[in-house]
C-alpha cells in the first residue's frame, strides 16, 4: 500500500496541469462521457478529489448510486459505478491513488476509442509509447504509454479493445508506479 500511496504525489504534481472541462449532462453521447471521465475525472479520482459515491456530476451523466467492488490481482479492491445508455454501458472507478478505469461496452465502444486514446494528452504529462507496449493477445489489443513525472514517479495510460459476449469493449486505465 505504501508504494501506491507514494504515487499520490505524482498525481498531485499533475493536478494543476489537468485540463478541466464541464461534465457532460445526461443525454450526452457515450464517446463524450467516456472521454470526459478519462481526461478530467480520472486524474481527480486518483488524487481523491473526484469520488464515486454521492457524486452529483456522475448522477448528471446518468450513473447510479450502486457501487460494485471487484478484486484485481494487480491493484487489489476497486470500486466501480455504472451507467446504461441506448448504445453502450459505461463503468467508471478504480482505487484512489492506485488506478482509474473507464470501460465502454456495446455498439458505441468503437466510437469512444479515439477519445479514450486522446485522454492521456489532456493530463499534462509527456506520455510516450511504452516499449513493447502495443500487443494483441487473442482478441484483446492493448496500447500502453508511459510518462516520466519526475525521478521518482511514472504514470501509465493504457487503452485496450476486446470483444466480450459478442459486444465490443474499450477500456482506459490510468495508473502510476514508483521508479
Amino acid at each position: 500500500m505504501l508504494k501506491y500511496s507514494l504515487i499520490l504525489g505524482a498525481f498531485n504534481l499533475l493536478s494543476a496541469q489537468t485540463v478541466s472541462t464541464e461534465a457532460p449532462k445526461k443525454g450526452a453521447k457515450t464517446d463524450e462521457i467516456s472521454a470526459y471521465l478519462a481526461a478530467s475525472a480520472c486524474p481527480d479520482f486518483l488524487t481523491g478529489d473526484f469520488l464515486i459515491s454521492n457524486n452529483s456530476q456522475l448522477k448528471q451523466m446518468g450513473f447510479g448510486d450502486m457501487i460494485t467492488r471487484r478484486h484485481t490481482e494487480r491493484f487489489g479492491e476497486i470500486d466501480l459505478v455504472a451507467a446504461e445508455y441506448p448504445d453502450a454501458g459505461i463503468s467508471f472507478g478504480g482505487s484512489v491513488d492506485k488506478i482509474c478505469l473507464v470501460t465502454v461496452v456495446g455498439p458505441a465502444a468503437q466510437n469512444s476509442l479515439a477519445g479514450l486514446q486522446r485522454a492521456k494528452d489532456s493530463i499534462g504529462a509527456d506520455f510516450q509509447p511504452f516499449p513493447d507496449g502495443t500487443k494483441t493477445i487473442g482478441t484483446i489489443s492493448v496500447e500502453t504509454f508511459k510518462a516520466q513525472v519526475d525521478d521518482k514517479y511514472s504514470l501509465y495510460a493504457q487503452v485496450s479493445q476486446s470483444v466480450q459476449n459478442n459486444l465490443p469493449v474499450v477500456t482506459y486505465q490510468l495508473f502510476g508506479t514508483v521508479n
